[in-house]
């Protein structure tokens, strides 16, 4: 029961770091076929310009069902995509 507990308390921060890690990634090898399906323009625009971005998640998961929603800063700013 507590391991269920840290799983299910720590599940967002564990969101935002695997996300983080891809994404940087992803940025580092170029990838950019692989960013442009995950975001829209703007933030490609924004990210590209970085060599290694920070996530921070803004609330937990705002989707249902099997889509999960994370609203998102990446380096400081709000955007409008979501993990």
């Amino acid at each position: 029961m507590g391991i269920f507990l840290i799983f299910f308390f720590s599940f967002d921060k564990r969101i935002e770091n695997g996300s983080e890690r891809i994404i940087n990634t992803e940025i580092k090898n170029k990838d950019y076929q692989a960013l442009r399906d995950q975001c829209d323009e703007k933030t490609f625009s924004e990210i590209t310009k970085h060599k290694r971005i920070n996530i921070e998640v803004l609330s937990d998961n705002q989707g249902a069902e099997d889509v999960a929603y994370y609203p998102i800063k990446i380096n400081g700013k709000k955007t409008m995509d979501y993990l």
